[in-house]
């Protein structure tokens, strides 16, 4: 599968039935309400279908897709990636248009592509993934929800290419490991552990990072050391 049919897929989150898993994050806040503005204007502005969902939010593939033999070890391999990094942050600098996907261009922390570059190194020994290198490394980014763009790709890039860049800051809140569609298992970065189904899906529970990560950035973007 190529590129551009792979974000087409991503966008659906449509899984194949020899490649059932990935492994993504979601955007929060101030990013995630940047992108569904931004998506309902040219839905509203071109006729372009959203496909806006609690269960399909603006997400940013980081794995796969990709399928394994043994996935109780892939999960004991997802833990342990994920445990090893605290606070990880990237930056919403602009737009990308693949095919007829419309992304927003992430540029990565060291932190983000070290966690990445962890998940292709110690993943590819237990699973098989497609590649989403590209000959200058991999491209961060979030695919839009918008379908049914087709011939109206052209006049939506000129669009976004008036708008002012946004240059958001965020932080890596949560990765979702998914299987067929579904979040499999989720780890909060922010509350440094594993989320169950439940817990991943609980506002209660995402009110708590959110108050966590506001300590956290009224802290210089530290977390503050218990005595």
């Amino acid at each position: 599968m190529g590129l551009k049919a792979h974000l087409v897929g991503l966008l659906e989150r449509k899984p194949t039935a020899s490649k059932p898993y990935l492994i993504e994050a979601r955007l929060y806040g101030y990013g995630e309400k940047f992108a569904i503005d931004i998506s309902k204007e040219i839905a509203r502005l071109f006729g372009a279908r959203l496909v806006l969902k609690k269960t399909r939010p603006t997400h940013l593939p980081l794995y796969g897709r990709f399928e394994t033999a043994n996935e109780k070890e892939m999960i004991k391999h997802f833990v342990s990636i994920c445990r090893r990094f605290d606070l990880i942050t990237f930056e919403i600098t602009g737009f990308e248009r693949i095919g007829e996907a419309v992304c927003l261009k992430i540029k990565p922390s060291p932190e983000l592509v070290n966690f990445r570059n962890s998940l292709v190194l110690e993943l590819n020994h237990v699973c098989e993934s497609q590649n989403l290198d590209e000959p200058g490394g991999f491209a961060f980014r979030a695919v839009l929800p918008l379908a049914s763009l087709q011939k109206k790709a052209g006049a939506i890039w000129k669009f976004l290419e008036a708008q002012k860049k946004p240059g958001i800051k965020q932080y890596l809140l949560r990765v979702s490991l998914i299987k067929k569609g579904r979040v499999l298992k989720e780890y909060d970065f922010i509350q440094r552990r594993i989320l169950s189904k439940g817990e991943a899906a609980s506002k209660p529970v995402l009110n708590q990072t959110m108050k966590r990560l506001k300590k956290i950035m009224e802290n210089d973007g530290k977390r503050k050391i218990s005595t």
